[in-house]
């Protein structure tokens, strides 16, 4: 049974494709600052990370609310006159960073090189090769004892899609 969304009209949520044809709308009214200013390349190691006061990532963020975490998207965020591009590091509103990035491509961040990874309605909406290569990825770049935290929706097709379990998996650091 699928139902509309109150807060995003025309949204079915039971529906992926029609959610896509919603996204660049929706991404233009969300997806802007009032100052975007470009840094240089994004951290690549713990040190990088560290020199930038920086302990984590937060996946599917424009603007995080972390004030130690790399907000990161594959939309890119938008500012005046300008809008970000992938390989760039940015300062957001004079507070936050930010960067540009495709979770189905290999994060470019060495391994072992943040404390935290997290991610608030990501996984739900990439196909399952995708959401797998991302985890990995994620538990790469996590230092050993690092806290990968999701939060997704609970929908039919996402129950349906995955096996019940109470396995845990441990950030190794570097797979």
């Amino acid at each position: 049974m699928s139902k509309e969304s109150v807060s995003f009209p025309g949204w079915d949520w039971d529906d992926p494709d029609g959610l896509a044809r919603h996204l660049d709308t929706f991404s233009a009214r969300v997806a802007v600052c009032e100052k975007l200013e470009p840094l240089g390349t994004p951290p690549h190691n713990r040190a990088d990370f560290e020199a930038l006061g920086l302990t984590g990532l937060e996946f599917a963020a424009f603007k995080t609310a972390h004030p130690q975490g790399l907000g990161t998207d594959f939309t890119p965020l938008r500012g005046p006159g300008q809008a970000t591009e992938p390989g760039t590091l940015y300062q957001v509103d004079g507070e936050r960073c930010f960067t540009q990035l495709d979770i189905s491509e290999p994060l470019p961040f060495a391994d072992a090189s943040v404390d935290w990874v997290y991610a608030e309605h990501l996984i739900e909406h990439v196909t399952m090769p995708v959401a797998v290569g991302w985890l990995t990825e994620a538990r790469r770049v996590l230092r050993p004892g690092g806290v990968l935290r999701l939060t997704t929706l609970t929908s039919p097709a996402t129950c349906a899609a995955t096996p019940p379990t109470t396995a845990s998996w441990p950030a190794t650091g570097g797979g």
